[in-house]
C-alpha cells in the first residue's frame, strides 16, 4: 500500500499543466511552453515557394526551352530548315506552342501530305513525324522540270527522277497559249500514266494546247489522244490499236493519228503518199 508521504513525493515529480498558484505580486507563467506545431510548415512552405520560383525563373529564362530548331522524321525530299520555316516557330517557348496551328502552317509546304507532332525537352523540343507526297510524273516546260503527284498537285522537283513519266509541254515552243502544271489535274495525271504504258521504250510524251497528250510511236507516226482519266484512255487505246492493226495492213503511210475523240478518230497521210 502506498503510504501518503510516497504520493506526495511522487507529485511533486511531475510539472504541472497548469498555471501555478500565484502568490501576491507574481507574475502568471505557464509550467510547460509548448512550440507551436505550424512554424515548421511556415519553413518549409516558404523553401517550397523559393524552390519553384526558382524553377519558373529558370524555365523563363534558359533559352534551351525557346525553340531554335526543329527534328524532322521521315522526310526525302525537304529539309529540316524548310519545314522549320513553314512552322512560324522562331522564337516561341515551349509552353506557348500550339501543335494545331503548327500542323496547318508546316502543311502549307507542297511536298507535306501529312505529319504528326512530338514535343519533348531540351534539347530536343519538337520534332515533326513527315509524310510526303509522291511524285507521279515529271512536268517539263522551258527545261524546268516540276512534280506532280497523283493528285496532280504541283511540287518543286528536288531530284533527279528517270524512271518517271515526262509531260513535255508544248504551247510555249510552238507560240500557243502557255500551258501551266497546275492546269494539268488530276484527270490527266491518270491518263498519261494509263498511256504510258503503250508509250514506245524512249518516246518522249508531249502536251499540246489543243490535241492534249500524243507521242511519236515506233512507226514515225505523231499520236494525239486528248486528255480524259484512266478508264477515258482505255477507249481511246482500244481505238489506237485497232487502227493501228488496220493501217498497218493497208500500208498507209500516215502522218498524224487523231484519237482526241474516240467515237470520231482521223488520220492524216503523209504529203506525197
Amino acid at each position: 500500500m502506498v503510504n501518503h508521504v510516497q504520493v506526495r513525493r511522487h507529485n511533486q515529480d511531475r510539472e504541472p499543466g497548469v498555471y501555478h498558484r500565484l502568490q501576491p505580486g507574481e507574475v502568471p507563467t505557464l509550467a510547460r511552453h509548448r512550440r507551436q506545431p505550424f512554424s515548421r510548415w511556415i519553413y518549409v512552405s516558404g523553401a517550397l515557394f523559393i524552390a519553384f520560383a526558382a524553377c519558373l525563373l529558370f524555365l523563363f529564362t534558359d533559352d534551351s526551352f525557346y525553340v531554335r530548331s526543329i527534328q524532322v522524321r521521315g522526310q526525302h525530299y525537304t529539309s529540316a530548315e524548310e519545314l522549320f520555316a513553314y512552322s512560324q516557330l522562331d522564337g516561341y517557348h515551349l509552353l506557348w506552342l500550339d501543335t494545331a496551328e503548327l500542323r496547318r502552317n508546316v502543311l502549307q509546304s507542297p511536298l507535306v501530305a501529312d505529319l504528326s507532332v512530338e514535343l519533348g525537352w531540351p534539347p530536343h523540343l519538337l520534332t515533326l513525324h513527315i509524310q510526303e507526297r509522291q511524285p507521279a510524273l515529271v512536268w517539263v516546260e522551258s527545261g524546268e522540270e516540276t512534280w506532280l503527284d497523283i493528285q496532280g498537285r504541283v511540287m518543286p522537283a528536288r531530284s533527279e527522277m528517270p524512271h518517271l513519266l515526262q509531260v513535255h509541254a508544248l504551247g510555249g515552243i510552238i507560240g500557243l497559249d502557255v500551258q501551266r502544271a497546275e492546269d494539268f489535274g488530276r484527270g490527266r495525271v491518270l491518263g498519261a500514266l494509263r498511256l504510258q504504258e503503250i508509250l514506245p521504250e524512249g518516246a518522249r510524251m508531249f502536251l499540246h494546247p489543243a490535241h492534249g497528250l500524243g507521242w511519236t510511236n515506233e512507226r514515225g507516226w505523231q499520236v494525239w489522244m486528248g486528255s480524259g482519266d484512266g478508264k477515258a484512255m482505255d477507249e481511246k487505246i482500244n481505238s489506237y490499236r485497232a487502227l493501228l492493226g488496220d493501217l498497218t495492213r493497208r500500208a498507209v503511210n500516215v502522218a498524224e493519228l487523231n484519237i482526241v475523240n474516240a467515237d470520231a478518230p482521223f488520220y492524216k497521210r503523209l504529203q506525197g503518199t
